[in-house]
């Protein structure tokens, strides 16, 4: 006589729907609500900075809550010591290129702007936006969305995210290099690699003279 086997209702189908349903949630809130709340004027530019010391804390708590391994976040695909040389020389490559092109434009004024430009930027801001466009878009919402929909919806909330500028030259620039570094990130997994690629961009950007159209204190009159 063969035993019957009985079989527990599944609920894992259902588990994965409501984690889906919860990630919708939680991105739409990161990177739609949050935006469109300055953008609105529902939270004055100056603001801004707690909105992203709130994300970032959130952001944290995640992480540190999931634990990730560093290939889960493409941290572990270039060594600090090859990230180093490879940002010096593209500070040298910058530098050079700046100085010959607007050699008689320096003063000390704009000397203390390309250092903020060439070196907190890079360091500080880039890396920013790297891990939270990046590394744990592609981590958390490619539980969501399919590896193509998954590039589209990073490209568009990169570039929405920029709107907070207020200037349509600096949404349409977003973009392009938003798209360009979900590309690079689907491809590589490498968080190093898109922060060097992303600091050149940042940095021609504002050498080209357009600075001021990320200065978020701008209407959509461009």
């Amino acid at each position: 006589m063969e035993a019957r086997i009985i079989q527990k209702p599944e609920k894992s189908s259902h588990l994965k729907t409501k984690h889906r349903i919860s990630l919708l949630i939680e991105f739409t809130i990161l990177f739609v609500a949050f935006p469109l709340s300055v953008v609105l004027g529902f939270v004055a530019v100056e603001s801004r900075w707690l909105i992203w010391t709130i994300t970032a804390i959130y952001l944290l708590t995640i992480i540190l809550a999931q634990k990730p391994d560093s290939v889960a976040l493409g941290l572990s695909s270039l060594s600090f010591r090859r990230l180093s040389a490879l940002m010096i020389v593209e500070v040298a490559i910058l530098t050079a290129f700046y100085l010959f092109f607007v050699f008689h434009w320096i003063d000390r004024q704009l000397l203390v702007r390309l250092i903020i430009i060439l070196f907190l930027y890079p360091l500080l801001s880039v890396p920013a936006q790297e891990f939270f466009f990046r590394s744990f878009f592609f981590f958390r919402y490619g539980q969501v969305f399919e590896a193509r929909l998954l590039i589209v919806v990073n490209t568009l909330s990169f570039a929405f995210y920029h709107m907070i500028f207020g200037s349509w030259i600096a949404t349409i620039t977003s973009l392009g290099a938003g798209f360009a570094l979900s590309i690079l990130y689907h491809k590589y997994r490498n968080f190093f690699l898109n922060c060097i690629i992303h600091a050149i961009f940042g940095i021609l950007v504002f050498l080209m003279g357009w600075a001021d159209h990320f200065t978020p204190l701008r209407v959509f009159t461009n």
